[in-house]
This record gives structure tokens, C-alpha cells and sequence, in this order.
């Protein structure tokens, strides 16, 4: 086998270590003959493996995989769909809010009314100034009265 780039030493003792994590984790290397990098990862592994071991033995570490219940993984999944909808509910508020200030001034315009018309008109500047635009564009379509 050729030596590279993804199988210089470096390469293969990450994926190796990736492997190493799990409690059952192997790693098993095809090739034609041993490259040096190969052997490389052979020999660090096994020193690596060794002192593990005498780590182990002298602490009284058994290896052992991590179990958290799924209640704690469901329940962060969750409070994240919260937050989401919580955002969700308040764009709409601010939406139905300014959808509501402009048919207001629309209507003021409409009856003459062009003191409150400026004011409801500065007071939506001030709302997507203070929320910078991140909300859609509202659709300004006026009714004119007959």
C-alpha cells in the first residue's frame, strides 16, 4: 500500500484513537505488506495500550461505556423545540403587532386623521428600527373607502 497524506503515521493513529474511545473499538488495517506508517501506528499503539493498562491496574479502573438515560437527551431535545417555538410565537406577535399599526394608519390617513397617521407611522419606524429588519417585509396593501 501507498503512503500519503490520509495514511501517513499522523492519520492513522487519529482514526485509530478515534477507535480507541469505544470500549469494544477496533481497528483493522488492510494492505499488501506493513508500511511505515503502519508500523508506526503498531508500535504506538501498543506502548500507548501498555501504559493504559498499568494506569488501569493500579487505579482499579475497569473500562466501561458511558450510559446516560435518553430521558436527559429527549429532554434537552426538547427544551430546544421550546425555545423555538417561543421564538416562533414572538416573531408572529411583533408581525400581527406592525400588520395592525399599519392598517391603523392607513385608516387614520384615509379619514384625515394625519396627526395620528405620523405618529402610528413613526412608531412602526421605531419597532423595525429597535428590530433591525429581521422580519419579512409586510405587504402594504391599501383599501381606499368609496
Amino acid at each position: 500500500d501507498k503512503e500519503g497524506f490520509l495514511r501517513s503515521t499522523t492519520s492513522l493513529v487519529q482514526t485509530a484513537g478515534r477507535a480507541a474511545r469505544h470500549v469494544n473499538g477496533h481497528v483493522i488495517l488492510y494492505a499488501d505488506h506493513v508500511t511505515d506508517a503502519m508500523a508506526g501506528l503498531i508500535t504506538l499503539t501498543e506502548e500507548h495500550r501498555r501504559k493504559q493498562i498499568a494506569w488501569n491496574t493500579a487505579h482499579k479502573i475497569t473500562p466501561r461505556s458511558v450510559k446516560r438515560p435518553i430521558t436527559e437527551s429527549t429532554y434537552l431535545f426538547r427544551a430546544e423545540e421550546r425555545k423555538e417555538a417561543t421564538k416562533t410565537t414572538q416573531e408572529a406577535m411583533y408581525e400581527e403587532s406592525l400588520e395592525e399599526m399599519t392598517r391603523e394608519m392607513l385608516e387614520a390617513a384615509d379619514n384625515l386623521e394625519f396627526e395620528r397617521a405620523a405618529y402610528l407611522r413613526d412608531r412602526i419606524a421605531e419597532l423595525k428600527k429597535a428590530n433591525q429588519g429581521t422580519s419579512p417585509k409586510l405587504k402594504r396593501s391599501r383599501k381606499r373607502k368609496k
